[in-house]
């Protein structure tokens, strides 16, 4: 599995922001379609919050 920082722009925030997308090892080379799940962290939290506290 790899990590990978994704940059985008917020509009609700009308700022810069990141995620992290976590990819199955052989995503890149693959056809397959994959499931997606959206972590949110709490209203204190950032966007590294699941990759340092998530138990993973």
């Amino acid at each position: 599995m790899s990590i990978r920082p994704h940059p985008f722009f917020s509009g609700a925030l009308f700022a810069r922001k990141s995620c992290f997308v976590y990819l199955p090892e052989g995503y890149e080379t693959s056809e397959q379609h994959y499931p997606v799940i959206y972590l949110l962290h709490g209203m204190h939290g950032s966007e590294s919050h699941w990759i340092l506290k998530g138990g993973g």
